[in-house]
């Protein structure tokens, strides 16, 4: 089963985007991403503790990005999902399906 996340506007700390349920392990499918920002940002997915869990992804200022499950990187989550950006003006989305 898929499941999409709220909008979500990511701070410069851990930022929770996606509550998961206990007990589950999840994989990121897709990413919907905004820079309202009037310069460069980047971001990255991470635990609550600020723990890197994916390589960081640049946003050119007004860009949005999309990606699709044969672009994003693999990851699995089997906690909540929480991202960082370099910068504040970075909306997120994303859609997971259960492992």
């Amino acid at each position: 089963m898929r499941r999409v996340s709220p909008v979500v506007a990511v701070g410069t700390t851990p930022t929770a985007v996606f509550k998961l349920p206990t007990g589950r392990t999840f994989k990121l499918k897709k990413l919907w991403a905004h820079n309202d920002a009037s310069s460069d940002v980047t971001f990255y997915f991470c635990d609550s503790a600020g723990e890197r869990q994916s390589p960081s992804i640049r946003l050119l200022p007004g860009q949005t990005l999309l990606l699709g499950e044969d672009e994003i990187p693999q990851i699995e989550f089997d906690k909540d999902i929480y991202a960082v950006a370099s910068a504040t003006g970075v909306t997120l989305v994303v859609e997971v399906e259960e492992r």
